[in-house]
């Protein structure tokens, strides 16, 4: 990257991108080019939105979540447009605008509630800067709203993210540094967080009983965090036809002969609430028997199966989303004129990027399948490599086993 740190102008030498001082100047310039104008329908969307709240965070959430409902994004990079937002009247009035109109907007909808916030620049994390590495307009690309709710505690607002709740960044900037606008002469950088795998959740609970060589299961898959917002994009705009479609995708186990018989979805549009699908099903050919006995293997998903790196092929770092634990809790029904013959011992193994813990249990006439996947890096080096395949190679084998029951004799 090339960039002018400092330059003679009209004959004095001046510092142009020589550091985080000089780059919030250009900034705030762009800034300062707003052409605000008061606008008294935004300000009595503002008062409505307020009314009732009870505390200062209630105001900041329903602000927010109205931009997200109510404003379309947009992108627009022509010329300055790249750079300087259009007044949130405009914005609010057209109903759609890019992230630095979207930023704006939720920031003086903030200022019409007499809250404090904070205009935002940042990088996504397609752009691997930190300002004190390169402080120019090549470390951003994005911007958004940053509200303090307590000193030093920020909660940033980005509402070009849809489906994102409040106090959770979107995604892209996890990790990322921002550029916060104090007033027009100072500035902050901060670091966004990135959100533990426990706040990125999916849990499926079901029933299984024995349908000659198939089976057939009663469950409930819930997603929270950036599962739930993923899921909440797929399911958008899905019609009759192909959210059933989606829906077999999104559930599928055991193998191609996997059939949704029905289903419901909740809390599509509720952000602060767990997305959560009941769904009935059932599988065919997946039992095997052999005489008296009957092979039934309880891992029907199996994430991150035989999913080894070649280092000898690949020498860049992988990409991943972002942090997430799965935990899934299977219980078998054993069928009548039948005894388990052999349960699977229980596998565990905790490591800092991937890990897994499976465990079997007999509860009354069930089998108790309870297993939990971890996936815990953004990026994950080549030196890590390594210790990425001796977990799935062990996780693989633990899949692969299988529980036994065998016929009672008379």
């Amino acid at each position: 990257m090339y960039y002018i740190e400092e330059a003679p102008v009209a004959g004095q030498s001046r510092k142009l991108l020589s550091g985080v001082p000089e780059l919030f100047s250009l900034y705030s310039s762009f800034i300062s080019r707003i052409d605000r104008k008061n606008n008294p329908a935004l300000k009595h969307t503002v008062d409505s939105l307020v009314v009732g709240a009870k505390t200062e965070e209630e105001r900041v959430r329903r602000i927010f979540y109205w931009v997200q409902d109510n404003v379309r994004y947009i992108a627009f990079e022509n010329g300055l447009r790249g750079f300087i937002p259009h007044d949130a009247g405009l914005v609010y009035g057209r109903r759609y605008g890019d992230c630095k109109d979207m930023a704006n907007l939720t920031h003086d909808m903030l200022q019409l509630a007499g809250i404090k916030s904070y205009l935002t620049w940042i990088g996504t994390r397609d752009l691997p800067y930190r300002y004190s590495e390169v402080a120019t307009p090549g470390v951003d690309n994005h911007m958004i709203t940053t509200y303090e709710a307590k000193p030093g505690q920020y909660i940033f607002l980005d509402a070009t993210s849809q489906h994102t709740p409040f106090g959770m960044p979107s995604s892209m900037i996890q990790g990322k540094e921002a550029l916060m606008s104090i007033d027009g002469k100072t500035s902050k950088v901060v670091s966004v967080p990135v959100i533990p795998k426990e706040q990125n959740s999916i849990a499926d609970v079901s029933t299984l009983t024995l349908d000659g060589t198939g089976l057939r299961g009663k469950g409930q898959l819930t997603m929270s965090g950036y599962p739930k917002i993923m899921q909440s994009y797929a399911l958008d705009g899905l019609d009759e036809t192909n959210e059933p479609r989606y829906l077999k995708k999104l559930l599928e186990r055991g193998n191609n002969k996997f059939f949704v018989d029905r289903y419901t979805i909740r809390n599509r549009e509720e952000r602060d609430q767990p997305l959560a699908i009941d769904y009935e099903y059932h599988v065919q050919d997946y039992v095997q028997k052999l005489d008296d006995e009957i092979y039934v293997n309880l891992n029907l998903e199996q994430p991150y199966a035989n999913d080894r790196i070649d280092p000898a092929k690949r020498r860049l770092p992988r990409y991943n989303e972002f942090n997430h634990t799965t935990h899934s809790r299977t219980e078998l029904e054993i069928p009548a004129g039948y005894e388990v013959e052999y349960l699977p011992a229980n596998a565990s193994v905790q490591d800092p990027v991937l890990g897994f813990t499976i465990r079997y249990e007999r509860a009354g006439n069930k089998i108790v399948q309870d297993k939990e996947v971890y996936i815990n890096y953004l990026l994950l080096q080549p030196t890590q490599f390594a210790q990425w395949n001796a977990v799935v190679d062990k996780l693989t084998a633990a899949y692969r086993d299988v529980v036994i029951l065998k016929r009672k004799k008379a």
